[in-house]
């Protein structure tokens, strides 16, 4: 029989490149939120194939192992510089325990006056089966997703991507660019109505936040006041001093047309949809889209 869980009581499920980290660090000044230390645990995105347990999830070859040892390196050092015994239980229990929703739980653990979730963008990934099992386990949980164009969010991750694998986009043609377009990696991240659809069909609009890039830009402090309002918890009489810097705009670097009508033609029926939902901003993405199918 499946146990129920009243913490976490929130999560941010993406869109990544679309100002996750932004929301993470202005979420960590509230004086009544807690996130974990470690921003995207991914739990829910390799709950059913976490293999090893324990310390051997260290030890493996795959990319959450790779992942896991980057992060205890960074998460060691830091704790030592500040002795900070608490970090350190907290860092003990996340690298070094088995993974299941009481060890999920207890990440949170010692926050009992506080709000408590955390931000995985790759959590809009999630099949309906693996959305209905996060719904079986955490059936009050609150949502936050924030969307962004698709043709700019994924040319925007094409370029994080060039950064990791120092590879150069100035000798990269704009085929090589477009055999990327068949990694699912890349266009699941966009895929927002399936995304809505898969999360929707167990958790009630009510229990979504749900807004868009522009809103993040034009108006941050806003933004925030309506989340905490969401979340059931007050607005701090400071907002957090960098929250109008939200986006780190990076290497300017304008999408090859002939990536820009590809997005635009992969993306334009999802567009046309949201559009119907939401209106503005999705109509400036669809007629933007559009003029990129017409040139």
């Amino acid at each position: 029989m499946t146990c129920s869980y009243d913490i976490p009581h929130f999560l941010g499920i993406g869109a990544q490149k679309s100002a996750t980290t932004w929301l993470d660090r202005c979420l960590r000044t509230h004086p009544d939120l807690w996130l974990p230390p470690v921003k995207e645990l991914h739990y829910f995105t390799h709950r059913g194939d976490h293999g090893p347990e324990g310390v051997r999830r260290l030890f493996g070859s795959d990319h959450m192992s790779r992942r896991l040892r980057r992060l205890l390196r960074s998460r060691f050092r830091s704790d030592l510089r500040h002795l900070d015994m608490r970090s350190l239980r907290w860092d003990f229990r996340y690298f070094f325990g088995s993974p299941s929703d009481a060890w999920y739980v207890s990440l949170f653990a010692g926050n009992a006056a506080r709000i408590v979730g955390e931000i995985t963008p790759e959590y809009s990934k999630l099949s309906s089966e693996e959305v209905r099992r996060v719904h079986e386990s955490f059936p009050d949980l609150k949502l936050i997703y924030i969307m962004r164009d698709p043709i700019d969010r994924t040319w925007s991750q094409i370029r994080m991507l060039a950064r990791k694998r120092a590879w150069s986009l100035d000798n990269t043609s704009a085929e090589k660019l477009l055999e990327l377009l068949g990694d699912p990696e890349i266009i699941s991240r966009s895929e927002y109505v399936k995304t809505l659809d898969n999360w929707g069909r167990y958790y009630p609009d009510d229990r979504f936040f749900i807004t868009f890039l522009e809103d993040v830009i034009s108006d941050p402090g806003g933004l925030l006041v309506r989340l905490f309002s969401f979340l059931g918890i007050g607005s701090p009489s400071l907002l957090p001093p960098d929250h109008e810097n939200p986006v780190n705009p990076g290497e300017s670097r304008p999408i090859p047309p002939i990536l820009e009508r590809e997005l635009a033609r992969i993306h334009i029926k999802d567009l046309l949809t949201l559009e119907d939902r939401f209106g503005y901003p999705v109509t400036t993405w669809r007629e933007r889209a559009e003029r990129a199918l017409a040139s």
